[in-house]
């Protein structure tokens, strides 16, 4: 039982220490790159389903985009990005089409429900990997 709603959700992530500044890292990979995060990632028997989540009406990022496009053309990664940091509004899902290029689903309506439906459909197909 949360006893304080808004306290709980203001509160930082478990073992949080602070917003990371990677500034020192300019120009170490030319003059546009810079480090980026992925917000989780999970792996079963060598396939990855990495969650990116945005605010609505927030794009990918041109240089994250790059980077999620070239790990679903290595065919083991699967990559949601929720619109909506608090509760899902849109869920698009992305996958490997068999040339490699990307397959875009957009699952609507969503709910947390339905993310963990989608989630749990990715863990079953992974699980298969490993037999």
């Amino acid at each position: 039982m949360i006893n304080n709603q808004r306290l709980f959700d203001g509160a930082k992530p478990a073992g949080f220490d602070g917003l990371f500044e990677w500034d020192w890292l300019k120009g170490a990979f030319g003059p546009a790159i810079m480090p980026m995060d992925f917000d989780a990632v999970v792996e079963r028997h060598g396939q990855f389903l990495l969650y990116e989540t945005k605010h609505i009406g927030v794009p990918v990022p041109k240089g994250q985009l790059i980077t999620l496009e070239s790990l679903i053309k290595t065919k083991v990664w699967t990559v949601f990005i929720l619109h909506g940091k608090r509760q899902p509004k849109e869920l698009i899902i992305w996958t490997a089409n068999d040339d490699g290029s990307v397959c875009e689903r957009i699952v609507n309506p969503v709910s947390r429900r339905i993310v963990w439906d989608e989630s749990y459909q990715w863990f079953q197909q992974a699980n298969t990997m490993g037999n």
